[in-house]
């Protein structure tokens, strides 16, 4: 079965590495159920140290969506 054009298993797979390299630099720990009460889900939230990360990763280049 051929993969679906969105399937974004390698994005996935980069934004779990940043996390984790971004916990142990920082000595962060990163609660999978933390709520916030705000209108935003987001990769990693620390509510101790009040740190909120949103991982973004790409595989190729960026498409340019305004031309000057």
């Amino acid at each position: 079965m051929a993969r679906h054009k969105s399937e974004s298993t390698e994005q996935q797979a980069a934004e779990s590495f940043i996390l984790a390299a971004m916990a142990k630099r920082l000595s962060l720990n990163f609660d999978e159920i933390a709520d916030l009460g705000l209108d935003v889900k987001s990769e990693g939230i620390d509510p101790h140290q009040r740190v909120l990360v949103e991982a973004y990763a790409r595989v190729g280049p960026l498409k340019a969506t305004l031309e000057i």
